[in-house]
């Protein structure tokens, strides 16, 4: 059965499309998003000061949503800050990122929090997270509800796999911090290249984690992927479905396959030194135009 996995976002304020449902107009500039240490929670909120070696963390959360997960979120979050720190001490990825380190600034939150605080674009799609990036800083903003029980709350998930699915979620989005790093702010957001390096990286620092198994992670990508070439298989179109963020983190999975770690992130100095989009950058390093960069992605699903 084709399971269609969580979908996460990373936004910049001032016009990144928000939604997770397809959508082919752009939606309107998220210009409106409270910031998560301002946000006014419901009922009783717990703050916690976390000192990580990726960056101090602010976290906030109601304390309702304690009860969707097997971890307290500030438990959650320093496991997942760990992880990060492991994946990125590899020896994988460049050395400057020995001193990697962000402001992270998170807030776990329920439905029924008071209203005009996050834009309706984001909550009509569900997306149980998604991160804001502004200079150094991540601010990310997690959908307890949406992880535990679907947005309406009818499909309540054991406690155990809403806190898999939570890691999962919270790897993605500090993906998008590590690539914010990687790029250091220098060449204009993509959504494809984006999403698919967040979605690349959870499967990846997955392996790091006992609560995630990479190879269910792995064929679930493939499995959405599949799904992706057979009903809208042009590259460049990416409404946000889960499929789109599968496929995706496939492009990176297939030049990880074809040349290793190490060169597939040597595309992001790339993109740097040449001020080169995402697929012009591909075509340069690895002499790879869309067509064949397609059917590489081809191999690696089928």
């Amino acid at each position: 059965m084709l399971r269609f996995g969580l979908v996460c976002a990373f936004l910049l304020i001032g016009g990144i499309e928000a939604s997770a449902r397809p959508r082919r107009q752009p939606a309107a500039p998220v210009n409106n998003l409270v910031l998560p240490d301002k946000m006014q929670l419901s009922g009783g909120e717990r703050r916690e000061e976390i000192s990580t070696d990726i960056g101090k963390i602010e976290l906030r959360w109601e304390r309702s949503i304690e009860r969707f997960f097997v971890r307290t979120p500030e438990r959650a979050v320093s496991e997942v800050a760990r992880i990060v720190r492991r994946v990125l001490s590899s020896g994988i990825f460049p050395p400057g990122f020995s001193n990697f380190s962000l402001k992270w600034n998170i807030v776990f939150f329920d439905e029924h929090i008071p209203s005009g605080q996050i834009p309706l674009t984001i909550l009509n799609g569900c997306h149980p997270g998604w991160m804001v990036g502004n200079g150094e800083r991540a601010d990310i903003y997690i959908r307890a509800r949406a992880l535990a029980a679907g947005c309406d709350g009818s499909d309540k998930k054991d406690n155990s796999i809403a806190e898999g699915a939570l890691i999962q979620v919270l790897l993605h989005e500090f993906g998008h911090g590590v690539e914010h790093y990687l790029l250091d702010n220098a060449i204009p957001h993509d959504r494809l290249r984006s999403e698919g390096f967040a979605t690349w990286f959870e499967q990846y620092a997955s392996s790091y984690s006992s609560d995630l198994n990479q190879k269910e992670i792995v064929k679930n990508l493939k499995e959405l992927s599949r799904f992706k070439v057979k009903n809208s298989p042009e590259l460049s179109h990416f409404d946000g479905t889960a499929a789109d963020y599968a496929y995706a983190a496939m492009v990176f999975l297939a030049i990880e396959e074809r040349f290793g770690l190490r060169r597939m992130l040597e595309l992001y100095d790339v993109m740097r030194r040449q001020n080169l989009p995402f697929l012009a950058a591909i075509q340069s390093r690895y002499d790879w135009n869309t067509e064949r960069l397609m059917a590489e992605v081809d191999k690696l699903i089928k």
